[in-house]
C-alpha cells in the first residue's frame, strides 16, 4: 500500500480518527465505502483527476493548490 492509500485509509476513511471521522462518515453515507476501500478510492480519484482540467491555481503554505473542475460529469 502506497502513502496515498494509507492517508485515505487511516485518515479520510477512518471513523475513529479525531479529524478524519467526519470525512469517513460522508464517504460511508454517500458512497457506501469504508477503510477497506482505500485502494478503490485512490484509483477512482486518480482516474478522475486525469480526465479533469485545471481551472485555476492558488498559492498555499504547502505548495500550490490546483482546482480541477468538471470531473464526475461524464
Amino acid at each position: 500500500m502506497r502513502k496515498k492509500q494509507y492517508k485515505l485509509r487511516d485518515y479520510c476513511l477512518n471513523p475513529s480518527h479525531i479529524e478524519g471521522r467526519h470525512k469517513a462518515r460522508v464517504f460511508a453515507a454517500t458512497l457506501g465505502i469504508g477503510q477497506d476501500d482505500a485502494d478503490w478510492l485512490c484509483t477512482a480519484i486518480q482516474s478522475a483527476i486525469q480526465k479533469a482540467s485545471v481551472t485555476h491555481a492558488v498559492p498555499h503554505p504547502y505548495g500550490v493548490r490546483y482546482c480541477r473542475c468538471g470531473f464526475g460529469s461524464g
